[in-house]
């Protein structure tokens, strides 16, 4: 009955149990006190316990859960229980409000205090070194109408809060959930067998745009937008320079598409 092995915090209890039994047996202290020692070390065993949060990607997108979602979760370590209330519902139901003070407080956070704080993102995605954890269910006024914070997350610490419009936010939600268990590669190659020509996909449906350029390198969410990048496109077959093409979608559809 003793407490978990490397919880920081945890009550070694097993001890003390021991000696209060041995007491009773003797005759020292009666059944009821007994009772109530137990219980009291139980209480106080699971105090301080650390709780255990996994972040999974999902064909419903980034999700966060207390049980292990996927077979590759990741499994964040906090030092106590995450307030509950303020988790975000992965499957899109409806969100408990989070007090906005708390995404106001300055400090370069870590994952684990970023859940403890302010709970888990209502859908979260990575571009590039850099993590974007969005959260419709804190809204503040100001001059600038009703806002939501976007917080940038790289080497598992928070370095940046961004403050969208509570309409662009609802929709940035809706298109990381929609990136499911996508994942960007770890390394970019360049693309031989695409050339700026053929990055002419406007009205194009994303399976179309797929079929024709192969995965993206990248996948972002721009005011409320998906983007799609495209590394390394050489500019003509006899040409070495690269240029990096940007694609726009409106739902489903390709509404632009630029190299830079």
């Amino acid at each position: 009955m003793g407490s978990p092995r490397g919880l920081p915090g945890a009550v070694k209890v097993e001890p003390l149990i021991v000696a209060t039994i041995n007491h009773a047996k003797a005759g020292h202290i009666n059944v009821k006190v007994l009772n109530l020692v137990v219980i009291g070390c139980l209480l106080c065993a699971t105090d301080g316990f650390a709780t255990s949060i996994y972040r999974c990607k999902t064909p419903r997108g980034v999700t966060f859960s207390e049980k292990p979602c996927a077979p590759d979760a990741e499994k964040i370590q906090t030092k106590r229980s995450p307030p509950r209330q303020s988790f975000a519902a992965p499957s899109g139901g409806p969100l408990q409000m989070v007090a906005i003070e708390k995404f106001e407080e300055f400090g370069m956070f870590s994952t684990a205090e970023i859940i403890e704080r302010v709970g888990s993102p209502a859908a979260s995605y990575t571009h590039g070194d850099t993590e974007h954890w969005l959260y419709p269910n804190a809204v503040k006024q100001s001059e600038r109408g009703r806002q939501c914070p976007e917080l940038l997350l790289r080497d598992g610490q928070k370095f940046q809060t961004n403050w969208l419009p509570e309409d662009v936010m609802k929709k940035s939600v809706a298109v990381a959930r929609g990136f499911g268990n996508w994942t960007q590669p770890n390394e970019v190659k360049e693309k031989r067998s695409g050339f700026l020509a053929d990055t002419a996909v406007v009205g194009k449906r994303k399976a179309g745009v797929v079929a024709k350029l192969g995965q993206p390198d990248g996948k972002r969410v721009f005011n409320g937008k998906e983007i799609w990048e495209y590394e390394k496109v050489r500019m003509a077959p006899n040409k070495p320079d690269t240029v990096i093409i940007y694609i726009e979608f409106d739902g489903d559809v390709v509404t632009s598409s630029v190299g830079n």
